[in-house]
Formats: structure tokens, C-alpha cells, sequence
């Protein structure tokens, strides 16, 4: 079946997260991504994470359905091929420091003399322009300067990462968003299309979904603090993390006055639920320490059968916090593909993340892991017929 990039060919200069994510976003949905990598030891990717028989196994995840080829980006040959390739590319995807492709001969305007309908998206540290754009950057300090780490953890203890490389990740998606954008302009206005650099900083799509923070210290001179698991800006009056009687932990959501009485009576049944001390929301918040214990006292006294045939049956909204071992045997994620399997030369059948989103018409798919390094250079620089 047909997929929505079919036909667009993307030459990643990425390394390790941000860059190739945005890529690998795009190439699931049937673009070619030709990978540069350095001919001496490829992508970080490829020595990081655990290993099974020796085998790398975040890489056979992060580099699925891409070519590699290994160029020395240092050397006037490399320099020399890479912008041969981008005269046939659609998009070229790089997250070096800024200045760093300039002094390769590879740089916006090279690049785009030599395809003027090119697309480049451009991911940095601290971006192409401004005071600090020369400084190094990674994920963490685009999440520390994006404000959302301030406002994570509890109130008694320091500021918290995340657990997986989200500043990576979003800005992935956010990069992959701006080069569907290009690539709908160049078709829409054809031949006045004169090329897109798209300039994005780790810290900007992070910052861009914490919005609330800007505007509210504009306008209240409001500095949100760390609240645990409460939401910032509208908070809930149970908002913690609850354990069951045999250890499976679950979250609860409680958005709404009903919401909070459908919980209370699941407690204490239509007594409780109608007790006027939680008949407001204001009322449910200035009584959510000792609501919160009730919750967790009562998770704590039933196992998690209980709990969930008990909050389907009241309209509590609850739900496990998944582990890996949920995922694979969650009937949700069967349906709707959320692992797919598919085979590897080193390791087999292997599971991994689905194509999100999911269209109808226009599906894409999972058709490759993460390759050898330089094993697709022949294929890919052979000139077509």
C-alpha cells in the first residue's frame, strides 16, 4: 500500500537523537533516509544502550528503515559526495553545532545553491542565531532551559529529569512537523518554491508546551514550583500515584467535581459521596490530604482485580502505570499495532515501537531495523539509470 512520503529521498547528517528521531518519523512513513555516518565508528547510537550477544539493540530500534552509508564528513571527497547527493535530495536533516557544516563546504547556502527546492532542518543546542548559538547542546539542556524540568519532582527534593530523552524526542517531532510543512508548501506553490531552512533549538518544543509559564509570569509575576504529581495550572484534588494490595501501581484521574464523587462513593458509598465538606471543587482541594490518604488506604487493602473490576463498575477513571511487560500483553496496544514485529539479520524477529500516528489511506510501516555501518554505500550512490 502506498504510504505518505513515498518517492521523497532524506540525507540525515544526524547524530544520536533529535535529528535522526525527526527523520526516522518521516522515513516510517516510506521516505528513503540515506544516513551519514563517520566511517570509523557510525553513530553514537551504535555503542550505547545494552547489547544482546554483542549486538546493540537501542540502535536496531532508533535506526529502523534507513540506508547507511559511511562518508568522512573531514575530507574534501566526503564533502565532495555529500553535496552530489543533496542535488537529488528532498530534505537534508543535521543536528552539528552551528558553524560546523559551514566549515565543510556544507553548510544553507552550499547546500542550497546546489538544489535550490532543498529542505534543511537545522537542530542545535541553542540554535543558529543568538549570543550562545556556538555553545554545545544536548537534550538536557534543552530541557533544563525549556522550564519544564523547574516544575518536575516533588517540593522537598531537586529538580528532576525525565526518565527517557524527551527533550530529544519532542524536538524530533517538532522538527518533523516543520519539514511536512515545507514539503506541502513546495508542492502548493510549485516553482516559486526557492528552498526552507528550518532553525530549531533543543529548548524550544518543550517551551512551546509549557506555554502557561510564559504568560503567567508576564501578566502575575508567577513562578510555578515543583508540585509532585499535581498539575500546575489546573490541580486536581487527587492527583498522587496509588499502589495496589499486590504492588501494581495506578494513577487516577479526577478532573471534575462528579468525578471526585464517583471516587468518593467507590470509598465509602453514597454517604461519603454526599458528604457537603467535598460538594465543591474548592471544598474537594482544601480537603485532598486526607482524600488522598482514604484513596491510598483503599488501593493499598484490594488487589488489582479488585481495583479494576471496582472503578470500571463506578465510572472511576483509573489506570495501571504500564511497564513493558503491560505493553505486550495489553489487548489495546495488539489492536491498534503498537509493537510490531519485524526481522533482523543479527538477532531475528524483533519487537519494536509501531508507526504513529495511524492513518488510514496512507499507512506506514516498519521495514527495517538499524543497519550495518556502510553496508547500503554501493546501493545508494550507484546514479540511477
Amino acid at each position: 500500500m502506498e504510504s505518505l512520503f513515498d518517492g521523497l529521498t532524506i540525507l540525515e547528517l544526524g547524530h544520536v537523537i533529535a535529528a535522526p528521531f525527526a527523520a526516522s518519523l518521516i522515513g516510517d512513513f516510506g521516505a528513503q533516509v540515506i544516513k551519514i555516518e563517520d566511517p570509523g565508528s557510525g553513530d553514537m547510537l551504535r555503542r550505547s544502550g545494552p547489547r544482546k550477544d554483542g549486538v546493540p539493540l537501542w540502535w536496531k530500534s532508533a535506526a529502523r528503515n534507513k540506508s547507511s552509508v559511511a562518508v568522512d564528513l573531514r575530507l574534501a571527497e566526503g564533502q565532495a559526495l555529500v553535496r552530489k547527493m543533496v542535488e537529488r535530495a528532498d530534505v537534508v536533516i543535521e543536528n552539528f553545532r552551528p558553524g560546523t557544516l559551514e566549515r565543510w563546504g556544507l553548510g544553507w547556502e552550499e547546500l542550497h545553491a546546489a538544489n535550490p527546492r532543498l529542505i534543511m532542518l537545522r537542530i542545535s543546542g541553542h540554535g543558529q542565531i543568538g549570543p550562545e548559538s556556538a555553545k554545545p547542546g544536548y537534550g538536557r539542556v534543552g530541557e533544563a532551559m525549556s522550564g519544564a524540568v523547574h516544575i518536575t519532582g516533588h517540593p522537598d527534593r531537586p529538580p528532576t529529569h525525565f526518565g527517557f530523552s524527551l527533550g530529544d524526542v519532542t524536538t524530533g517531532i517538532m522538527g518533523a512537523f516543520a519539514v511536512a510543512g515545507a514539503l506541502f508548501k513546495r508542492e502548493a506553490i510549485g516553482d516559486r518554491f526557492d528552498g526552507e531552512c528550518i532553525d530549531l533549538a533543543l529548548y524550544e518544543s518543550l517551551f512551546r508546551g509549557i506555554d502557561w509559564q510564559v504568560i503567567l509570569y508576564d501578566q502575575l509575576n508567577f513562578v510555578a514550583e515543583r508540585q509532585g504529581n499535581q498539575f500546575q495550572v489546573s490541580p486536581s484534588p487527587v492527583s498522587d500515584t496509588y499502589l495496589s494490595g499486590d504492588g501494581v501501581w495506578y494513577t487516577v484521574a479526577t478532573g471534575t467535581v462528579r468525578s471526585v464523587q464517583s471516587l468518593l462513593e467507590l470509598l465509602g458509598g453514597t454517604t461519603l459521596r454526599n458528604d457537603p465538606k467535598y460538594a465543591t471543587q474548592e471544598l474537594q482541594m482544601l480537603h485532598r490530604e486526607e482524600l488522598g490518604e482514604m484513596v491510598r488506604q483503599w488501593f493499598a487493602e484490594n488487589n488489582s482485580d479488585i481495583v479494576e473490576k471496582a472503578c470500571a463498575s463506578s465510572g472511576v477513571v483509573a489506570a495501571r502505570i504500564f511497564t513493558p511487560a503491560e505493553m505486550f500483553s495489553s489487548p489495546t496496544f495488539a489492536a491498534r499495532q503498537s509493537l510490531v514485529e519485524v526481522a533482523d539479520q543479527e538477532l531475528g524477529p524483533v519487537r519494536v515501537t509501531g508507526v504513529v500516528p495511524r492513518l488510514t489511506n496512507f499507512p506506514g510501516s516498519v521495514r527495517s531495523t538499524g543497519p550495518g555501518l556502510g553496508i547500503h554505500g554501493q546501493e545508494v550512490l550507484t546514479p540511477p539509470p
